[in-house]
């Protein structure tokens, strides 16, 4: 039935008219039928029905329907699904009608939709005889952007590894340098990477290293010998140690403008610049640009472009070193002493005959001690064993070895030791690259890749690995024990991210000192932790849920302003038939129906601690509060305001500004005028005290007033911009007895005012800020306080 709206009860319908002849079989099969079409019509995943022939549509479900908000019963499927005009060269109907009953499963992104989809194509037999194709479709969206993540992050830390390998032995440090821009250029999607130097008496810089992606004009030439002076922003920033981190040229600050005007010139849209310092002297910077478009790194991005970019500068030093050693034997002694290399001069008999004043720096030795040995093995305890196998040298130089040093001080030092000759002379140039921060770097990536940055935990990638590796009988009984802190939002929302993030770490320090070394410990969410206990039994388990709270009842007693709440839960394996995958499951539904028991009372307990926190900073006592109680009292009881509401008035009067909480003490207690940001951010209080107080049922009645108490007659107030009667009457209030307290108060911006000045403040701001006929009533009300 082309262009009829069918639902799984209308197609019921149809089916249900021939049973009234059917015999009982029938009827009960049919019947069936449809109970399996009301079920189909309800999943919350894809599914529909399309004749493979006509490609029209036969069957959709609830999801479908609501996903495209139309009518699709009887439309071709290739125009509603995928918005074309012929049949997708794509379609798995000839494969699914060629292995009939056969499921044909495959992953697709959906354009209209912008979704990935894992789908299952089968073709099953339509009530009215005709094969007709049934397909189901899971969104698989986020599973793919999370493998998006970590391909990511292995590809990055893979141009790490091969960069790093790539200048051990390298014969032409140029080229390994381009090759090297070429690859962190591609990854990082830039459109042009480089390299800069200085020059030696630090007035000028020039591109010496450039990569271009496909259809980016190259820069090099035109960028040599550039003087400083001309880039004062950029300089500073430089020399500061600081990564230039610029998303939108043309947004960069008006002390920015002559870099402003070099980058346009280029078309660069967006860049990042990454100073490269040896000795702790600015060399130069490493550059990565964008041409197409304005964006930015991530953090991971810029941590591993910074170690690649150290690799490539350290390169490069050591290329201007062996150049300068090459250039004349005559000027050696001059840059032997100056270079930032360890060096050692050999005799042809392997004699030390000279070392430099960084060899003696980096291994401790004075020259006295080592000039005029034998062999460097007489002075450092460990260095490079069998390095005398590759002596003679003279048919395999220049030579590189990767090797351990122990300095006198007996510190263990990570060294790449090459070895040349020196030109024209038999001698041996040795030189030791301290690479020692380098393999702590590449240590810390590893640790990354399998640790939580927050909170120092495993992350989730670790915890399925090792859900993997435990899964066996070996282990058994094994304990899943699962976290979840209650109410991060709640928090996140009030006092921001890095109050939410303490709360984590917190949480984390607690969990974790409540379990042995062999127990797993990770945080494999936002709010989520878990926890796998190998050989250990239901016992065991209860016993650390217990610990925890415990330990996170003696931390809350000694925070009473940082509430923290933990929901846990536990699930046992000790059936080898039960999958790790299902142990995981019984745990988190363990933890989530805890989380439900408790859920209002830790909302309550940090709503609490919130208020302890206002009180703490003085915005409930301090005489303000009451004397504003009081103000609003009076001038409801004058207007006609019923007793029942007046109460839920004081209550307004005591928490309009709870939100103030989540805003900083730098802006609350500034002395002197805020600027666009700061009354920005102090204006966000009026949203968080409203959040707040939604999640307090003591204040649930004031939410809404709370959130409309800074509203303006004249519609210029915040944060809705409500005007005239559209302000709750209680807010308009508030607003004339805040306004006249806080003229009359001290504050940390300005002195009190006299009652009289006040008074003619409040005539004047009458029909803009507040309400026009209240404020004579006000002053009224206030002449009569002042009369009795």
């Amino acid at each position: 039935m082309k262009d009829e709206y069918k639902t799984g009860e209308q197609l019921a319908d149809e089916l249900v008219r021939p049973c009234l002849g059917a015999t009982d079989l029938e009827k009960k099969l049919r019947a069936e039928k449809l109970q399996l079409l009301a079920i189909c019509d309800n999943i919350n995943e894809i599914m529909y029905v399309s004749d493979p022939t006509t490609y029209e549509i036969l069957f959709v479900n609830k999801t479908l329907r609501e996903l495209h908000k139309k009518e699709l019963v009887g439309s071709i499927c290739y125009k509603e699904f995928q918005g074309r005009e012929s049949p997708c060269e794509f379609c798995t109907n000839n494969v699914i009608l060629k292995d009939k009953g056969k499921p044909y499963k495959w992953e697709h992104y959906n354009p209209l939709h912008g979704r990935n989809y894992m789908i299952e194509d089968k073709a099953i037999r339509w009530p009215d005889g005709r094969d007709v194709r049934f397909e189901f479709a899971v969104d698989i969206t986020n599973h793919k952007k999370v493998e998006e993540a970590i391909r990511r992050r292995l590809e990055f830390m893979d141009i790490v590894k091969r960069i790093s390998s790539r200048f051990v032995g390298v014969s032409n440090i140029d080229e390994a340098i381009n090759d090297s821009l070429a690859d962190i250029g591609i990854i990082s999607g830039a459109g042009r990477a480089y390299l800069f130097y200085m020059s030696q008496d630090e007035t000028t810089m020039s591109n010496t290293h450039e990569w271009c992606n496909d259809g980016v004009l190259p820069q090099k030439d035109t960028l040599q010998n550039v003087p400083n002076i001309t880039l004062p922003w950029w300089m500073d920033k430089l020399h500061k140690g600081e990564v230039i981190h610029i998303t939108d040229v043309s947004k960069l600050p008006r002390e920015a403008q002559a870099e402003r005007d070099l980058l346009e010139k280029q078309d660069i849209k967006s860049l990042i610049s990454l100073p490269l310092y040896v000795n702790g002297k600015l060399s130069g910077f490493i550059g990565f640009d964008n041409v197409t478009g304005t964006g930015s790194w991530s953090d991971d991005d810029l941590a591993l472009l910074r170690v690649s970019s150290e690799i490539i500068g350290n390169a490069y030093e050591r290329k201007l070193v062996d150049e300068a050693l090459r250039e004349s034997e005559n000027k050696y002694r001059t840059i032997f002493e100056n270079t930032g290399t360890a060096i050692v001069i050999l005799e042809e008999d392997n004699t030390i005959s000279l070392v430099n004043s960084e060899f003696e720096r980096y291994t401790g030795f004075g020259k006295e001690e080592i000039q005029g040995k034998k062999s460097l093995n007489e002075f450092l305890r460990d260095y490079s064993r069998g390095i005398k196998k590759h002596f003679p040298l003279v048919d395999n130089l220049p030579l590189n070895l990767e090797s351990h040093l122990v300095d006198k001080m007996g510190n263990t030092k990570n060294v790449i030791i090459n070895i040349t000759r020196l030109p024209g002379t038999s001698k041996y140039v040795v030189s030791l690259l301290d690479i020692t921060e380098q393999k702590r770097i590449e240590k810390q990536l590893k640790y990354l890749s399998f640790h939580d940055t927050l909170t120092g935990l495993y992350n989730r990638a670790f915890f399925e690995e090792e859900m993997r590796r435990l899964g066996n009988e070996r282990h058994m009984p094994i304990s899943i024990i699962m976290c979840d802190v209650d109410g991060l939002k709640l928090v996140n929302d009030t006092l921001g991210h890095h109050a939410g993030d303490e709360l984590l770490v917190s949480a984390s320090g607690i969990i974790k000192k409540c379990f042995r070394k062999s127990d797993i410990v990770a945080r494999i969410g936002g709010d989520e932790f878990a926890l796998i206990l190998p050989n250990s039994n239901r016992n065991i388990a209860e016993k650390a849920c217990c610990n925890i709270r415990n330990a996170l009842a003696k931390y809350n007693a000694a925070n009473t302003k940082n509430i923290l709440s933990l929901s846990i839960g536990f699930a046992v394996k000790d059936d080898p038939s039960v999958s790790m995958a299902e142990l995981f499951k019984e745990a988190d539904n363990s933890m989530y129906r805890e989380k439900l028991h408790h859920k209002e009372s830790a909302r309550n307990a940090i709503v609490q601690a919130l208020t302890k926190a206002l009180a703490a900073r003085d915005f409930i006592t301090e005489g303000h509060a009451e004397r504003l109680r009081s103000l609003v009292a009076s001038m409801a009881a004058a207007i006609g305001i019923p007793e029942y509401k007046i109460a839920d008035l004081r209550l307004l009067a005591q928490f309009h500004d709870i939100g103030k909480v989540g805003v900083s003490d730098r802006i609350l207690f500034k002395p002197g005028p805020l600027t666009p940001e700061e009354r920005s951010e102090i204006e966000l209080h009026c949203s968080i005290g409203h959040r707040i107080a939604l999640a307090a049922p003591d204040l649930t009645p004031i939410a809404d007033w709370i959130l409309k108490h800074h509203e303006w007659w004249n519609g210029k107030g915040y944060p809705l911009g409500l005007k005239e009667q559209e302000i709750p009457l209680e807010c308009r209030v508030l607003a004339i007895a805040d306004a006249y307290d806080a003229m009359t108060s001290d504050r940390p911006y300005r002195k009190a005012i006299t009652h009289e000045a006040a008074v003619k403040e409040l005539e004047r701001c009458a029909g803009s800020q507040f309400d026009p006929v209240l404020t004579p009533k006000f002053i009224r009300v206030l002449e009569d306080i002042r009369s009795f």
